[in-house]
């Protein structure tokens, strides 16, 4: 009670839960409260009494569960990988994200993020998006790739990938914009392409190394092999763009 402190009730997960598992959150919509109970179990609770609306028993191993999201009739959680839809009402399983691995599972936003039109946005890992095709490159693995899903179906709208092949750690969004952070800066995208990369081979090296530059010398400063690519990452997909004539020895 927020007058005195005082609990007014209490609610323990159904079953033992060993180990260190936590919930990351309430969601509350209604006068209903949204928890996932141990890290695996999730419930709905009557705010003004403690009652216990309905519960469910997860298959996870009990490690800490994101903050349930509540959107109109759904309830969407996440436990040990694929994402779930369920009926908030009921707590009944209407849809589940599939996934060929476990770093790909569409994983939600540390806070909730929607668009205008009411889609839920989040992000897997994905493969690089060059020259209109997905392909794997020695210097950039995969990316964090923003994946935006319908609450009521759970399926895929559309996915995008950041140009620079910056990280997404929290996005904010107003409807036209994105508003993203790597978590050491700020970026703001707009619906539409990026200028093309220069056509005549001289300029795509040029452009290149105006990329490279504030990138390859700290890099080499802390990892002289030059096999490590973590430093690159941020430099190495822009050059990519540019083509096969643009790409310096180093990230051959």
């Amino acid at each position: 009670r927020t007058s005195d402190g005082r609990p007014l009730w209490r609610v323990a997960p159904p079953r033992f839960q060993g180990g260190s598992s936590w919930s990351q959150g309430v969601a509350v919509a209604g006068g209903v409260a949204y928890a996932v109970l141990g890290g695996e179990d999730p419930a709905a609770v009557v705010v003004a009494s403690g009652r216990e609306l309905w519960s469910r028993r997860g298959r996870g191993s009990g490690s800490s569960s994101p903050l349930p999201i509540v959107l109109g009739g759904r309830l969407v959680v996440q436990i040990q990988g694929p994402a779930v839809g369920l009926d908030r009402r009921s707590g009944k399983t209407v849809w589940f994200s599939k996934s060929d691995s476990q770093d790909s599972y569409w994983q939600a936003l540390h806070s909730p993020a929607v668009t205008a039109d009411g889609l839920l946005l989040g992000t897997t890992r994905d493969l690089p998006w060059i020259g209109g095709r997905q392909r794997p490159c020695l210097s950039v693995d995969t990316l964090t790739t923003l994946v935006a899903m319908d609450p009521v179906t759970g399926r895929e709208a559309w996915r995008w990938q950041p140009d620079e092949g910056v990280g997404i750690r929290q996005v904010v969004t107003d409807g036209a914009r994105l508003y993203v952070t790597d978590g050491s800066g700020v970026y703001c995208y707009v619906p539409g392409h990026p200028d093309p990369p220069p056509e005549d081979p001289s300029a795509r090296r040029r452009r290149a190394a105006e990329i490279l530059g504030p990138i390859v010398p700290s890099f080499l400063e802390q990892w002289p092999d030059p096999l490590g690519s973590y430093r690159l990452n941020g430099g190495a997909l822009p050059i990519l763009r540019l083509g096969r004539d643009a790409v310096p020895a180093l990230l051959e």
